[in-house]
């Protein structure tokens, strides 16, 4: 219990470290533009998250999630949007933006015995408790115009590339108020 307490504390604190970096970059923006989302995404992983748009083309989406009883897990992506590239006689297919992205996911086991750290993440074949990996978000943003929301889906191909090489695929649909 000791070890997943400092594990959760450390989490929380990269986390809340993430944000406290945000807030000087979100005063200098123009008051209403809204460029920091934070919400919660429901798939696997469920996690909270939190989004920065940087320009109109680029965001920085970072996100904290939990199996209390197998592993904790924090990814940090690049995103490349594409605004405007769905176009239609629909307002609201003109509001959803595709993106693509780059990113990394560190996942720290909670598991004890190499035995029950068998799970995507982990192999049966390593002792360690920590995984290093390569995410490539593929996703849809709809961000409302009367409400600061954003939904969005993505699916995550990714792979694992320490301890042991193994690829893994997330997904999700989630929500961001942004401010």
């Amino acid at each position: 219990m000791l070890k997943f307490m400092s594990r959760f504390l450390m989490s929380l604190s990269f986390t809340i470290l993430l944000l406290a970096v945000s807030v000087p970059a979100l005063a200098q923006r123009a008051a209403g533009s809204g460029p920091l989302g934070v919400g919660i995404v429901l798939g696997d992983p469920t996690a909270l998250t939190a989004k920065y748009n940087a320009s109109g083309n680029y965001s920085y989406d970072f996100g904290l999630a939990f199996d209390f009883s197998r592993w904790n897990l924090i990814y940090a992506d690049w995103h490349y949007n594409f605004p405007g590239a769905l176009r239609g006689s629909n307002g609201f297919v003109n509001q959803v933006t595709p993106y693509v992205g780059i990113g990394g996911i560190l996942v720290f086991s909670n598991q004890d015995t190499v035995e029950t750290r068998k799970q995507r993440y982990f192999s049966s074949t390593t002792d360690s408790k920590t995984a290093l990996g390569v995410r490539i978000p593929l996703g849809l943003e709809w961000r409302t115009p009367q409400v600061p929301l954003g939904v969005f889906l993505e699916l995550v191909p990714g792979i694992v590339v320490i301890p042991h090489t193994t690829s893994f695929t997330n997904a999700g649909i989630g929500v961001r108020y942004f401010f």
